[in-house]
Formats: structure tokens, C-alpha cells, sequence
């Protein structure tokens, strides 16, 4: 501007002409800028080019909100030039940004709708001000550069429309190339095709596609990989993902369309869970360790796998619209890996058809009989892929099992081998007629090793069928050792079992090879019949469908037109319908309410136990017509043991409809059925024998819980709301009460609530005339009300109710030695529910130890208030008794000394004696004072480091005298190394005077008394070593018996033995020692034996500081 306004001065109109062909000859926005301009996410405005001293990455350090004061003035048009009045109105704030950009002009770049910039100029090189020609050039520059900066926005925008068009477009291209590639069933080359795509197409330079895998589904495993080396390749492959981990970590919160994206800022932690997730948005960049993954899912929503990106192209993080293109790539890749494992499974499982077919044909075509098993046992050992096989047929004569078939390396060895029925896997398979598959021979005690042996082959693992022929076991097929290693399943045993199936047939036409007539035919279609028939009862446990197995092959042989099966109820009297076809629903009313059993033909059979094979129901006296169609009847019992469990009834609208082969026929299935029934209603009772038992015992583990709980404390308010609380929770109701009744008052209060309510702790709930309260008291039982609104039984807590919204209630009495001491209230609010009888017997097993409980809380709680009132009255006259008493010791120390005159020596006996008894009573006053501080908790302790050496001396010192007067012998043995103690010196005088003081009185004349301290360790607490110092003081007195040892400490204890009778004393030295000996952290004990003497010890800690402690 210095060279056009103030060198060569050229006119306007050429300034801005040459100034607009220079904007137009470019659309590229850098090229067109020096000037701030507005960053539209961020809301403020930036530098976007720099001339002059100041470096572009500097100055885009400095920023401009659209609050800031200068971008208002910009905004409403005006040009801001910081000179004069206008830089003072600028803030301070502002004007350092613009010191530090070098720019005092500011010309604003504004489109009819907002501020997109300012030209942003530096004071003049000549130092001169802008004129007003100057600032109408940069205005009318201004307004042509807002024009540039529009066209070439417009044209950036246009440039990436048309390229995201073109990527676009490819991608659609690559999706619908791929699309008719994943039609190829090979799923190797389907998984490169879908990474290859992915990498070429969306332009990752890291593609890789992880599946479940195979061998072990609890990981996820890399099968397919574009973009990296062989070296990253091997690693990969190597890597196994825990899928839990993975299926952890895949939440809504992280989910972006159906795929999950973890930030950088929200890696996957070691357990699988994301720290912090960061927002995806367009145009963000893409971080080393971010993380995009594509679940892979089949048509029934399984988890297959999932395919994960790495390394954008453009170094940003993908739009939602490239997300849901890789979603597609997964989707197409999903889809082809189900078509190609359908379609192995497909081939697989028509083998297996195809080989079945081929041996049926085989069996049908011919009757050799060892041709055709030899084929089945070739057909085994090929579709099951195992190293060999046999088939034995049981030799009746014998009991033996005989090699028939064996193929694999040791067939020859086996040839007519005998292995005796219920010796080894197969002998029990022939047995028990139940298949068996073992996938480790080696732990399995059935293992009959010597075949092995014999034949130098080695058996891991075996599959093993029966077969069997008219019910019976006829021989057994085994298959041995999968080729790859891996364990025979379900799938293998029922396709064995197919074998085994076709075999059975092979033998039963070999058999019938000479049986021609039709009854023969008729007869093996029955027997398989009945083999299909036990397949099917035997299949299930199920009550109810082994009713409608029967009577639906019962129907479908005989062709009956209608059929009921009866259980007996012999507890109603009566035949209970389970199952019933062709008959009127009206007739399902006996499936709740029993059929007569002295009603009707299948009464008869029932009560009698007799078949009814009935021709023409017309002449038989006890039909009960139901159907008017029906013209003949067939019902067989079902018994079980010598005992009618059930029957079995026909009806055919035909005469004759039934003949004698149907009535066999039906005979035999009700035996078989028989069985299948009992089986099933024994394992229907053993569950619900398990279920109760189960509920029992987590009934009896809630008793126990809540009874542990409630004996724990004695605290009446912590116990009811511990009690409200367990109850609320183990019923889950929304509110529990408990209400304790005050006889003498005449009314209830709540005492604890699970959910508290304002106000209701001051409800009285009256006694008189309340029919809840007299319900409980009378009838000492739980008052369940379904519906309170309607019960008359809380019309007298009617306004309370109401206020509560209480919908449902349970009512349980707390009954103490017959006086009902109050109730708990279980109430439901937000629906209305009826109480099992199981909960409520429940909720009253609780109830009665909740009454126990706060009855014991009760009783505590009126002993303890005893126990203080006693406390406090001792103490008080303990001290009321000091001030005389220390009145008449005083007084008769004065007299004694002469102070009222002189006394005879008579006098002075006197004056000793009242002495002497004052002496004592002041010792039982302090020891009374000293019990009721203890017994209050009042006592304070001065804990500070003592000689215990010091004590012991100052105590001697007292006692000796009167030791000495009984002609005792005392000995002190204390080291002289031994560290001070932390106690309270009086106080620790008090218990070594009390415990030498009864040394003496209990000691006979010349008796020998020892006082020794030594260091001492004990555990702590914690399990910690404390130092403390031992302290013993023993005689050669009387002792203590045994049973009398453990009450020596209690208050107010003395002994029965006759010579300590003439001792006198309080009861109360002992007691009062061990609290103290206690509260300065040590513990006290005797050992005594009769006639010998006793030992006291007491401990005391040793002091590790120095310093004073007041403790109470």
C-alpha cells in the first residue's frame, strides 16, 4: 500500500482493476489470502496467511472469538482503526493480540449474511496515518477479496464433492465385483477377496479379517490380512484374540452404525474394557492406536468374526457413510463364509445319506448276510474317519460277545475273539444296552486292556452302539481312534447308531429269510413298530409327552377313531385324564376333575385289572356313552408291579372295529409303556423333590443368615432395622414395618421402617377396637390381605393406608411366651400380590426369631438401664459416705492426741477401735467408688512410663509390717534391667497392694510370700508381638479351688472355704484389679491348687515413648 499510495500514486481504477485480475487468475484459497478468517467448528477466527515479520505458524497462535470486542465492530461493518479515541475503546486483552500481530488497521471481509474475515495491516512504512482514500481502497479491496474468497470456497467444495463421488462410485464398483467373487464356496480365497477389496477400494494401508476360531471358540483368530508383509503376516497369524475380551468391550456407548470404534484415548485394557472413548467426527485424524472394528454376523445373529482397519490413506478417521461401506464388505464377507461352511456341511451330511442309501440297497439286494455287515462296517470306518472298526454278535449260549466284522491293522487277530457280555466298554454296551462313547480308555475302569495287549494296538478312544432285535441285544458295533486325534461327539454316535440300526435289520432278514407267510410280515412290521416306539418313550422324561407317544402309537396301529389314557388317582378314588384325541374339548373337564372309578367300561378295567376287548358297546352293561359314533371299545390296564397305574381305552365307530393281534398289540405297548410312565413320573418327582429341596435350603440359609444377624447385636433400634431391612429384602416387597405394642399405653408405634416415611414414626396405632390387632392376638397367626382397600381389617388404619398407597399387606404377629408383643407389616405399593403359603411360613419363621430378638433387645436394654441406676446410686452414696467418715477420722485423731483434754488409756482403746473401723469403711467406700467408675466407664487413667521396681518398693514398704507381725517370710525378685512400664502409677500401686494384701490375710503365720516381674511378650490383636512386662505375686496360702478359679475375678466374690471366712473384705479387690490391669492394655490370671497356695499374674506394656496420656 506504502508503494502504491505514497511512491508512484497511481490512479484508483487502475489499483483495483490490476488488484482483480490478480484474484481471479487463481481459485486456490492460500494462494488468494493474507487475512484472518473464520474457523466455523471453533467459532473464532484465525490467522490464514502472514506477511512482514511474523511468521504464518506464530500468528496463528492468536485468536478472535466472536464475542471479543473487535470482531462486534467487524461484524456490524465498521472499518477499526486503532487510532486515537478508538484504540482507547478497544480492551486492553484485545489490543495486546493486535500489538502481537503488528496490525493496527482492520477492514472487514462480510457476505450479505455474516463476518467471514478482516483484513488484518500493520502501521504504514512511512509512519504516516491511513487517509480516507486509503481506507476506501482497502474497503473496495475488501469487497472483492469476500468475492474470491467465496468463488474459491465454492470451488474447494466442489473439488471434494467430486472426488468422494469418484471414491464412491469405486467403492460401489469394488462391493458389486466382489459380490460375484464371494460366490466361489472356497472360504480361503472368499476372506483375501474381502480384505483385498477392503485395502484397494477404501484405501487402508492395513486390512486384516479375524474369524472364531474352529479349535477352541473361546478365541478369535487372524485368517486373512492386506496391506503388510511376511514378516507382519507370521505375527499376526500367531495372535490369538480371547473372544470374551472382544465381546466385553463391544457396547452401545462405543458403537458407530453396527461397527465399534475405540480412540486412541480408549484402548482396550488388558481385561477388555475401554478407558475413554473419543468422538468421531468427519475430518478428524486418524492416531497410531485407534481402532475401527467391523463384527462379522451370520443370519441367525451369530458371531462369526470381524474385520478391522489400520493406516487411512488421507490419515483421517472414517466418516459414518465409509463405516457403513465397510459394513457392507462385512456383511457380503459373512454371508459367503455361511454359504461355504452350509456347503460343506452339506457335502458332508450327503455322504453320509449317500452311504445309508447304498446300504440299504445292499441289504435289500441281497441276504449275505457277512457281505452285508462287512460293507456297513466299511462305510463306518470310512464316514467316521476312524483307524478301525468291528461288529460283534452276542452268542446266546455262551453269554459271549463273537467278532463278526473287524477292520483295521489287527482285523486277522480278531476273528472269531470272544469277549464275555459286561467285560469291557462293548461288554456293558451289550449289558446295559446303552450307548457309550469314551474319549479316553485310559481313565475309564471298564477298559478291557488284554484285547490291546493281544494285538499290539493301541486304543485311545472308542465308540460303541448296541444292536438291538425284538427288544433284545443282539451284538454291539464299535468304531476306534479318529485318524485326526480329535473326539468322537453326538453327530458320530448318531450316525453309529444309524449304522448300527441297518445292521440290526441285516441280521432280523437273515433270520427271516424262511419266513414268508403274512402273520411273519405282519409281526416284524410290528417289531419295528415297537422298537421305533421304545426309541421314542425312551427318548424322553417328559410326563405329558410320553401320555401322547402312547396313545398316538396306540391309535395309529389299531387305526382307532378316538383313545384316552387314565392315571389312576387312588388318593380322589378316581382315573385322571392326561391324554385324549377325538374326543369333545367338554371332556377335558376329567383332566381336573376324576373320572368315577365305578364308572364306565375303563372303571371297570381299572378297579378290576382285566382287558376289555368290547365288540358292540351296545350289549355291555357298564359303557358310559361320550361319542355317539363309537360301536366297539378296546381298554388294557397299565400296571406297574401287580398294581393298575393307569389305562388305556380305544374306540372304533365299527363293529368289531378291534380283533385279537390289536388287543396283543396294545398289551404289549401298555408294558412297554408302563415303564416309560413310571420312569417319567419318577424323575418328574425327583425334581420337584429337588426343587423343594432346594427352596428348603435356601430357606433354612435365610434363617440362618438373618438369625446370625439379629443375635449379633443387642441394640433395639439397629436390630429392628436390621429385621425391616433383611425381610424387605428376601420377600422383596416395597415397604416392611415393625410395630411394638405398649400394653399400658393402649396403643402401637413404629419402631423401624425398610423405606422411611415422614411423619409415621408418630402415628399411634390403637389396640382397642382395632380388628387387625385382635386377628393377631387371637389367632397368633399371619393375616395375608390381598387387597386392602376392601379388607375390614384395616378400617381402623384406613387414613393411614390411604396416605401409604398400600395395595397388598402381610401381617405377621411377634408372639413372646403367648402375649403378642407386636407385628411386622410387608406392603407392596405399586401392584397388588398374593403371599405363597411357602412365604408366608417363611416371613413367620422370621418373624419368630425377629420377636425372640427384640424381646432379648428389650430385656438388655431395661438390665443395662438397672445396671447404670445401681451404678450411679453406689456411686452417690460411696460419696455421701466420704465426708462423715473423714469427719469422724479426723475427730478421733484429735481426740487421740489430746486436743480435747487428756485421755485415759481406755479412752484411747476406744478412740483406736473407731479408728481402726473407720480405716476399713473407707476402704469399702473406695472400693464401691472404684466398682461403680468402672462399671460406668467413668474411670480415667494418668498413662505414663513407671518403674514397676518403684512400685513394688513403695508397696513392700506399706505391707511389710504386717508380714513381719505374722511372722511371713516375703521375697523380691525383680531385674534390675527391667524398662519402665506405660500405666498409671496409683492405680497400678492399688492392684499390686490388692494382690499382696490378700497374699498375707490368706497365707497362715510364717508362710512365705514372693513378688518377681520379668520381660514378657504377647500377641496382639493383629497377630503382632507386644512387649510387656510379667508381674507374679505368689504365696503358700490356703489357694483357690478350681470350680471357685473362674469367678475369683467377678464382683463381690468370696470364698466358701472356712478359713477365709475369718478374712475380712469386700468382695470387690480382685474385680477391680482386673479392670484396671485391662484398661492399661494388660490381662490378669491365677494358678492355684487347694492346701499349696496361689500365683497371680498380671501383665503390663512396656513404654515405648515418653509423653503423658489422659485415657478414659
Amino acid at each position: 500500500i506504502d508503494r502504491f499510495f505514497f511512491k508512484e500514486r497511481p490512479g484508483f481504477q487502475a489499483i483495483m482493476r490490476d488488484f482483480s485480475r490478480a484474484l481471479t487468475a487463481t481459485l486456490e484459497l492460500p494462494v488468494l489470502l493474507e487475512v484472518l478468517l473464520a474457523d466455523e467448528r471453533a467459532a473464532e477466527y484465525e490467522v490464514s496467511q502472514s506477511s512482514g515479520d511474523i511468521s504464518l505458524q506464530v500468528a496463528q497462535m492468536v485468536r478472535f472469538r466472536e464475542r471479543d470486542w473487535l470482531v462486534r465492530r467487524l461484524q456490524a461493518g465498521e472499518i477499526v482503526y486503532l487510532q486515537g479515541e478508538e484504540a482507547k475503546e478497544c480492551p486492553a486483552e484485545e489490543q495486546a493480540r493486535l500489538r502481537a500481530l503488528g496490525v493496527v488497521l482492520n477492514v472487514p471481509l462480510r457476505t450479505k449474511a455474516r463476518l467471514v474475515g478482516w483484513l488484518a495491516l500493520g502501521p504504514k512504512e512511512s509512519d504516516d496515518l491511513y487517509s480516507r482514500d486509503d481506507l476506501l481502497l482497502l474497503a473496495a479491496m475488501a469487497d472483492q477479496t469476500v468475492i474470491a474468497v467465496e468463488n474459491a470456497q465454492l470451488y474447494e467444495k466442489q473439488v471434494v464433492q467430486s472426488r468422494n463421488l469418484a471414491r464412491q462410485a469405486q467403492q460401489l464398483a469394488d462391493i458389486l465385483h466382489l459380490g460375484n467373487t464371494l460366490k466361489s464356496l472356497d472360504m480361503d480365497v472368499v476372506l483375501q477377496q474381502t480384505v483385498d477389496a477392503v485395502h484397494k477400494s477404501m484405501g487402508f494401508g492395513l486390512v486384516t479379517l479375524s474369524l472364531v476360531d474352529d479349535e477352541d471358540p473361546s478365541f478369535v483368530k487372524v485368517v486373512a490380512w492386506a496391506g503388510t508383509g511376511e514378516a507382519t503376516w507370521q505375527e499376526l497369524t500367531s495372535i490369538r484374540f480371547p473372544l470374551a475380551r472382544f465381546q466385553a468391550a463391544i457396547r452401545d456407548e462405543y458403537r458407530i452404525s453396527h461397527s465399534y470404534f475405540f480412540s486412541r484415548q480408549r484402548q482396550l485394557t488388558a481385561d477388555g474394557f475401554p478407558q475413554r472413548i473419543g468422538e468421531v467426527r468427519e475430518g478428524q485424524e486418524w492416531r497410531d492406536g485407534d481402532q475401527l472394528f467391523v463384527p462379522l454376523t451370520g443370519s441367525s445373529d451369530e458371531f462369526l468374526g470381524f474385520l478391522s482397519v489400520d493406516e487411512p490413506a488421507d490419515g483421517r478417521r472414517p466418516s459414518q457413510e465409509e463405516i457403513e461401506v465397510l459394513e457392507i464388505f462385512a456383511n457380503q464377507a459373512a454371508i459367503a463364509i455361511e454359504n461355504a461352511r452350509l456347503f460343506e456341511h452339506t457335502k458332508a451330511r450327503a455322504r453320509q445319506l449317500a452311504t445309508l442309501n447304498e446300504v440299504s440297497r445292499s441289504i435289500t439286494s441281497t441276504l449275505d448276510l457277512p457281505a452285508v455287515l462287512r460293507l456297513i462296517m466299511a462305510k463306518v470306518v470310512e464316514i467316521l474317519e476312524v483307524e478301525a472298526g468291528s461288529l460283534l454278535l452276542m452268542d446266546e449260549e455262551t453269554d459271549e460277545l463273537v467278532f463278526q466284522i473287524a477292520l483295521g491293522p489287527v482285523e486277522s487277530k480278531l476273528e472269531s475273539a470272544r469277549l464275555p457280555v459286561g467285560t469291557g466298554i462293548a461288554g456293558t454296551v451289550a449289558q446295559t444296552g446303552e450307548s457309550l462313547i469314551v474319549n479316553d480308555v485310559s481313565h475309564d475302569p471298564r477298559w478291557y486292556t488284554d484285547l490291546d495287549l493281544s494285538t499290539d494296538f493301541a486304543t485311545r478312544s472308542i465308540l460303541c452302539t448296541p444292536l438291538i432285535s425284538h427288544d433284545k441285544v443282539i451284538g454291539v458295533v464299535e468304531a476306534i481312534n479318529k485318524r485326526d486325534g480329535s473326539p468322537f461327539d453326538e453327530e458320530d454316535l448318531n450316525l453309529l447308531t444309524s449304522f448300527a440300526a441297518q445292521a440290526a435289520i441285516a441280521i432280523e432278514n437273515a433270520r427271516l429269510y424262511t419266513m414268508t407267510d403274512e402273520k411273519l410280515a405282519r409281526r416284524l412290521d410290528e417289531l419295528s413298530t415297537m422298537q421305533e416306539i421304545d426309541r421314542q418313550l425312551n427318548a424322553t422324561l417328559d410326563f405329558q409327552r410320553v401320555m401322547g407317544l402312547t396313545l398316538q402309537w396306540a391309535m395309529r396301529t389299531t387305526h382307532a377313531a378316538a383313545g384316552t389314557l387314565y392315571l389312576v388317582d387312588y388318593e380322589y378314588g378316581g382315573l385322571r385324564l392326561l391324554a385324549s384325541q377325538g374326543f369333545p374339548d367338554s371332556f377335558d373337564r376329567y383332566r381336573e376333575e376324576p373320572w368315577p372309578m365305578n364308572s364306565g367300561i375303563v372303571g371297570r378295567v381299572a378297579r378290576t385289572g382285566d382287558v376289555a376287548l368290547v365288540s358292540d358297546v351296545s350289549r355291555d352293561p357298564d359303557y358310559v356313552a361320550v361319542i355317539a359314533e363309537t360301536r366297539s371299545q378296546l381298554s388294557v390296564p397299565i400296571s406297574r408291579e401287580d398294581r393298575v397305574i393307569g389305562v388305556l381305552t380305544l374306540q372304533s365307530p365299527q363293529l368289531n372295529g378291534f380283533d385279537e393281534e390289536d388287543l396283543a398289540f396294545v398289551i404289549r405297548l401298555a408294558d412297554h409303556a408302563a415303564i416309560a410312565i413310571e420312569n417319567a413320573r419318577l424323575y418328574a418327582t425327583t425334581q420337584q423333590g429337588l426343587l423343594e429341596i432346594e427352596e428348603r435350603a435356601r430357606r433354612l440359609a435365610v434363617i440362618n443368615r438373618i438369625s446370625a444377624m439379629l443375635g449379633a447385636s443387642l441394640d433395639l433400634p439397629a436390630l429392628t432395622r436390621t429385621i425391616v431391612t433383611e425381610m424387605a429384602r428376601v420377600t422383596g416387597v416395597d415397604q416392611c414395618r415393625l410395630v411394638l405394642f405398649d400394653e399400658e399405653q393402649g396403643y402401637g408405634t413404629i419402631q423401624a421402617e425398610y423405606v422411611p416415611t415422614p411423619g409415621v414414626a408418630d402415628v399411634h396405632i390403637p389396640m382397642a377396637g382395632n380388628p387387625a390387632y385382635e386377628a393377631l392376638r387371637d389367632a397368633r397367626r399371619p393375616l395375608v390381605i390381598a387387597d386392602v382397600r376392601s379388607n375390614p381389617s384395616l378400617v381402623i388404619m384406613d387414613s393411614l393406608v390411604k396416605h401409604l398407597e398400600v395395595k397388598s399387606m402381610l401381617l405377621l404377629p411377634l408372639v413372646v411366651q403367648g402375649q403378642l408383643v407386636g407385628l411386622i407389616s410387608l406392603e407392596t405399593m405399586r401392584e397388588r400380590r398374593t403371599f405363597s403359603p411357602a412365604e408366608v411360613e417363611l416371613c413367620q419363621t422370621l418373624a419368630n426369631q425377629a420377636a425372640i430378638a427384640v424381646t432379648n433387645a428389650r430385656l438388655y436394654a431395661d438390665v443395662k438401664r438397672a445396671n447404670e441406676a445401681k451404678s450411679e446410686f453406689v456411686s452417690l452414696v460411696s460419696h455421701e459416705l466420704k465426708v462423715p467418715m473423714t469427719a469422724i477420722k479426723g475427730f478421733a485423731k484429735l481426740l487421740a492426741a489430746g486436743r480435747a483434754g487428756e485421755i485415759n488409756e481406755r479412752q484411747r482403746e476406744f478412740l483406736s477401735v473407731i479408728e481402726d473401723n473407720v480405716e476399713r469403711m473407707q476402704t469399702l467406700v473406695n472400693d464401691l467408688l472404684d466398682h461403680s467408675q468402672l462399671e460406668a466407664g467413668r474411670m480415667k487413667l494418668e498413662l505414663r512410663a513407671v518403674s514397676l521396681a518403684e512400685v513394688v518398693s513403695d508397696v513392700v514398704r506399706v505391707v511389710r509390717r504386717e508380714m513381719e507381725s505374722r511372722g511371713q517370710q516375703l521375697t523380691v525378685d525383680i531385674s534390675a534391667d527391667l524398662p519402665p512400664v506405660w500405666a498409671d502409677r496409683s492405680r497400678l500401686t492399688q492392684v499390686l497392694t490388692n494382690l499382696m494384701s490378700n497374699a498375707y490375710k490368706y497365707t497362715p503365720y510364717d508362710g512365705a510370700i514372693q513378688v518377681r516381674a520379668e520381660l514378657w511378650r504377647e500377641e496382639g490383636e493383629m497377630g503382632e508381638e507386644r512387649p510387656m512386662v510379667l508381674c507374679a505375686v505368689s504365696d503358700t496360702g490356703i489357694g483357690i479351688a478350681p470350680e471357685d478359679q473362674s469367678r475369683v475375678f467377678t464382683s463381690f466374690f468370696r470364698s466358701q472355704h472356712r478359713l477365709s471366712k475369718d478374712v475380712e473384705g469386700t468382695g470387690l479387690g480382685l474385680s477391680i484389679a482386673r479392670r484396671i490391669v485391662e484398661l492399661q492394655g494388660g490381662r490378669i490370671w491365677v494358678e492355684s491348687a487347694v492346701g499349696e497356695g496361689s500365683t497371680f499374674y498380671f501383665t503390663v506394656p512396656v513404654a515405648q515413648t515418653g509423653g503423658q496420656l489422659s485415657n478414659s
